[in-house]
């Protein structure tokens, strides 16, 4: 059935690609150039095209002509060896899309990245202050984003975006340090000296989503000065309730042409965002076993279903209905009937609301600007410096869950509130709430760059060539500071309320708690942080809320970047032979403050309340680390005939150490992750006239020692599921025995919390853009992605393969101490290999993918102006993953959304302005709303969800004036 399945929609998807190859043959103009430009309109002054930029007129329809992705230089995509993807502007404008997520949908060999690609799926990054944009995949690897080819801190929308290109597998030429997936390269809108033009756009939708953008550029004096003004106002509350999304941001622009070789183009945006947390589901079933058992209530010991709170642990809960804390320690819960965590029945709780709720926000603020100066020197020799700043402050208050549980209250009484012994009725016994401990985590992040490019072109002849060169000279900052604090209850004296030494532990932690009415869904939710706590009062002690910082949950970090890079661009042989290569060197220096526990009670920091005594926070000292990786790429196309052509690529990337993390063997920062890539295949311009291009594409890439596998978290002082602990077991039997000295001990102790894994993906691609007729436009990709993970634990298990004989080796002749070294080991070998068959499996992958997206243009008759077209988008089902005691493995379901889209573009009759109105209609059959993400280790029910939106429908009207 699969295969039928699979054979058909190929089968499908091809026969829609190539029908118009056959249907239509009619001629289409070429792609307007700097001279037909000039031809139109002959008072405008020479276009001096710049070797850095790519222009939008050499667009036609989907089909791009050129690209700056593949070398730092403008150069035709078929002379590009490299996988690169243009968004071309019409392309943009008939989806509709206005973010980097709705841009991505519609591309090739792209997922979305929810930390499903892990054994974990919790997505911290949806419901924390690094989650700012849209995070996906790239050929199964995780891919990034940069503007001009700089880190950005501001959200990613398309108001203010000139043109957009996915540049697949790793390429740290491009970028420096970057991801081993692939790069998302977007380019702002500048000013332009030569024509005052504008328009002005407003999209309405569903759920309250309204989105107004002006974009006007004036010509201040012809060929010399032009200013560019955008601007931006989106709301929209989501189709989830309590999923809010607004956004306010305004972009200034201006190009100035003092001389005729000079062009200074500069730009400066100010923003902010407010949108709501996500979670990977509805809620967390603990309640369906209480329900089943007619919803008892009772007091002291549990009852069928319901279980008891630890009863030596102090357990402070506020009900936000009446404002009274509780001290819940040893007081009862329900219970599911599930015997792990299971998503809830959507009668219980449905999919269309976030059960987060209204508190669970981030809030982004930022601002940017970049000055660029151009000077060409010569005909041949062209010089660029820039200057790059951008800083963005994210402010989150978030639950310290990963998905909601609800419950019912089952007690009939509660502990006296005042914290004297006795009880009080429960006013909501038999009530259904949720609750959760609050976090807020504030990150500010400050990038600053300087750059020096030039590129010279040099002419040997038609048989030797022509050849364009580039080099970068480069100095980048960033600074990097995190606060990550979680909510508690501390005296007058900032003191927490029951253990001092460990302000971050959970007996001092406030839990938040809403109870609503049952079947009252749009009030299910976690509380609200933004609610006023009123100082309560317990034992005779005055207790208010304050936030302390997690286990070393802060961050404060430095990178210093200094890069060169050489890039080339050679044509031999009359241009049939295309070669490129690039080589660049990064000279990075990290500095990461480190913390300590604020303990001592004058410290100026406790005394004027920014922290909590015994708090952690940073300490002035810093942990400095160099790296000088080095990128090579290289690549070539060969022009067989004017209609086909072949390609080979290789290139790397290196990308930043996950600095929050330990490995062995010293129990050291984790080294840089790498990655390789390979691509190689063949592009066919089917008339040689541009109208049909093919590319298709057979790749490899590769991400390596990437330290991703936390199984204890960051918290920990060593990883007890990768044997952690029973190194220190070992290590303390031997000593307790008299086999080492405590300074032998001190000297083998080794702490770590991570373990490295590999990364491998290999798969095709095709890609196929035509223009059949100057009215028909089309787009079409496939792509498979085989991905896997390998060279587990490498550097864990190189480690105990050296320290396990000199163990046994100290422990012979005593066979208890024997036998304890060996169960030890016994232990280790277990878990190492439970941890590998767990991590080995390719969450989250769908192996296929393919998108058709085509506009037809009516421009005679009687509709002339009428535009429609539709897009169709496949996944396959997605990895879910093995049952490891039947061995069988779980699959999801595929994806299968079909998209429509209609316009009609006229001159307003009393202002002659030209106008267009356009209806996009996205999931247009309302199906695929719910995917398998994971399962609950029983199998008889989800853990997480894939959710995706329902039918929508969204009406833009665009102005130009």
């Amino acid at each position: 059935m699969k295969a039928k399945l699979r054979a058909c929609a190929v089968t499908a998807f091809a026969s829609a690609a190539l029908f118009p190859l056959v249907a239509f043959g009619q001629a289409i103009p070429p792609p307007p150039t700097a001279s037909t430009v000039k031809a139109l309109d002959p008072t405008a002054p020479p276009i001096e095209l710049s070797p850095f930029e790519v222009r939008a007129e050499d667009d036609v329809g989907y089909q791009a002509g050129n690209t700056t992705s593949g070398s730092r230089l403008n150069s035709r995509l078929k002379d590009t060896p490299a996988s690169i993807s243009p968004f071309t502007p019409e392309f943009l404008a008939d989806i509709a899309a206005t973010n980097l997520q709705e841009m991505l949908a519609y591309a090739n060999n792209i997922e979305s990245e929810l930390e499903d690609s892990q054994a974990g799926f919790n997505n911290p990054p949806g419901r924390d202050s690094t989650g700012g944009d849209y995070s996906f995949r790239v050929r199964g690897i995780i891919g990034g984003v940069s503007r001009d080819f700089v880190d950005a801190t501001a959200p990613n929308d398309l108001y203010n975006v000139e043109r957009a290109e996915v540049s697949s597998g790793p390429n740290s030429i491009l970028f420096g340090l970057g991801p081993a997936g692939g790069l998302v390269s977007i380019t702002g809108k500048k000013a332009n000296v030569n024509r005052t033009r504008g328009s002005v756009k407003a999209v309405f939708s569903q759920y309250d989503y309204r989105r107004y953008e002006l974009d006007h550029n004036q010509v201040v004096k012809r060929g010399l000065l032009g200013v560019r003004l955008l601007g931006l106002h989106h709301t929209a509350e989501g189709w989830r309730k309590w999923t809010r999304d607004d956004q306010d941001r305004f972009t200034g622009a201006v190009t100035v042409r003092p001389f005729k070789n000079t062009t200074i183009d500069g730009s400066y945006e100010k923003g902010r965002r407010d949108n709501s947390l996500q979670v990977t589901g509805n809620a967390v079933d603990q309640i369906s076993l209480w329900l089943g058992s007619n919803r008892p209530v009772a007091d002291g010991a549990a009852v069928t279903g319901t279980a008891r709170l630890n009863q030596n642990n102090n357990r402070y809960t506020l009900n936000d209905a009446n404002g009274i804390v509780y001290n819940l320690r040893g007081e009862l819960q329900s219970t599911s009937s599930y015997a792990s965590a299971t998503l809830a029945d959507v009668a219980l709780a449905p999919n269309q609301y976030m059960y987060i709720g209204p508190g669970g926000l981030r809030r982004q603020d930022f601002d940017s600007y970049n000055v660029n100066v151009e000077q060409r020197i010569t005909k041949s020799l062209t010089a660029v410096g820039s200057v790059f700043h951008n800083r963005g402050k994210v402010n989150t208050d978030g639950a310290n869950t990963a998905l909601p549980e609800l419950r019912g209250d089952p007690n009939l009484t509660l502990p006296a509130p005042d914290g004297t012994t006795g009880t009080v009725a429960n006013p909501n016994r038999a009530g259904f709430y949720m609750e959760t401990n609050w976090f807020k985590d504030a990150l500010v992040t400050t990038n600053d760059v300087v750059r020096g490019s030039a590129a010279y072109e040099f002419n040997l002849g038609k048989w030797f060539g022509r050849h364009r060169m580039a080099g970068l000279a480069e100095h980048s900052e960033q600074e990097r500071r995190r606060r990550w604090r979680n909510e508690i209850l501390v005296d007058a004296n900032n003191v927490p309320i029951t253990n001092a030494t460990n302000p971050e532990g959970g007996q001092n932690e406030l839990t938040r708690r809403h109870y609503a009415a049952e079947g009252d869904f749009g009030n299910y939710y976690v509380g609200d942080p933004r609610s006023a706590f009123t100082p309560v009062t317990l034992s005779g002690r005055q207790f208010r809320s304050n936030y302390v910082s997690r286990t070393k949950g802060n961050a404060h970090a430095f990178k210093n970047i200094d890069s060169f890079m050489i890039a080339g661009q050679n044509f031999w042989f009359n241009e049939r032979l295309v070669t490129t290569f690039g080589y660049r060197v990064d000279r990075v220096e990290f500095r990461n403050e480190n913390e300590a526990r604020a303990s001592n009670p004058a410290d100026p920091r406790v005394t004027s309340r920014e922290l909590v005594l015994n708090e952690w926070g940073f300490n002035g000292v810093y942990t400095v680390n160099h790296y000088k990786p080095k990128t090579i790429t290289a690549g070539a196309v060969l022009h067989a005939t004017r209609r086909v052509s072949f390609f080979y690529n290789t290139s790397e990337s290196n990308g930043p150490p996950r600095f929050d993390r330990t490995v062995l063997p010293k129990g050291d920062v984790p080294p840089p992750v790498t990655g390789s890539g390979r691509d190689y295949g063949v592009m066919i311009d089917f008339l040689g006239d541009s109208r049909y291009y093919l590319r298709a594409t057979k790749y490899k890439s590769d991400q390596l020692n990437d330290a991703s596998v936390i199984p204890d978290g960051l918290t920990v002082s060593t990883a007890g599921a990768l044997g952690g602990d029973n190194l220190i077991n070992i290590l303390n039997a031997l000593q307790n025995a008299g086999r080492i000295t405590a300074a032998q001990f001190d000297q083998q102790a080794v702490y770590f919390n991570a373990g490295i894994i590999d990364l491998f993906t290999s798969g095709e691609e095709l890609e196929f853009v035509a223009n059949p007729t100057p009215n028909l436009t089309l787009r079409a990709g496939y792509a498979s992605t085989h991905r896997r993970r390998g060279n587990h634990y490498k550097e864990i298990h190189a480690y105990f393969a050296e320290k396990i004989p000199e163990w046994r080796a100290l422990a012979a002749g005593d066979p208890a101490l024997l036998a304890t070294v060996s169960s030890e080991i016994a232990t280790i070998e277990s878990e190492l290999d439970f941890q590998t068959t767990r991590q080995s499996a390719p969450f989250g992958n769908r192996p296929e993918k393919a998108n058709l997206t085509g506009r037809y243009r009516f421009s005679e008759g009687r509709i002339k102006g009428t535009f429609l077209g539709g897009a169709v988008r496949y996944q396959s089902k997605n990895f879910v993953q093995t049952n490891n005691t039947t061995g069988q493995d779980y699959y999801g379901t595929p994806t299968i959304f079909a998209d429509a889209f209609a316009g009609y573009r006229f001159k307003l009759p009393w202002h002659k302005l030209q106008t267009t109105v356009q209806l996009n209609v996205t999931n247009l059959t309302n199906s695929y709303l719910v995917g398998v993400g994971r399962y609950n280790t029983a199998f008889n029910g989800l853990l997480r969800a894939y959710l995706n939106p329902p039918r929508t429908y969204r009406f833009t009207t665009t102005v130009d004036f």
